[in-house]
């Protein structure tokens, strides 16, 4: 996990408004997979998570998918912590646990 700068790093900043510059606290990255961009209005924390999901030649849960799974849980968990909401969107193209999307409970 990286975490980026906005001056430095490739994601175009310049693109969010600058009135909500005021409320960026931190901008992380899962190389290739997650961006996740915290934000705090007012004392309440946002965590916004961009993912895109792929599968490795028809093989979802991959290292790559269960390195992300965690990083994704980790970020959860933090957010958790700091009593945060958390909103996950992205390109879900596969599911972690294949056998489990197919479980009838």
């Amino acid at each position: 996990m990286d975490f980026l700068d906005p001056g430095k790093d490739p994601i175009d900043f310049k693109r969010l408004p600058n009135s909500w510059v005021r409320y960026l606290q931190e901008v992380r990255q899962l190389e290739g997979r997650m961006v996740g961009v915290r934000l705090v209005f007012r004392g309440r924390g946002l965590l916004l998570v961009g993912m895109l999901r792929s599968m490795n030649a028809g093989v979802s849960h991959n290292e790559e998918c269960k390195k992300a799974e965690r990083t994704l849980r980790a970020w959860i968990r933090e957010a958790e912590e700091r009593r945060a909401e958390v909103l996950i969107g992205g390109d879900f193209n596969s599911v972690s646990r294949p056998a489990m999307d197919r479980l009838h409970v």
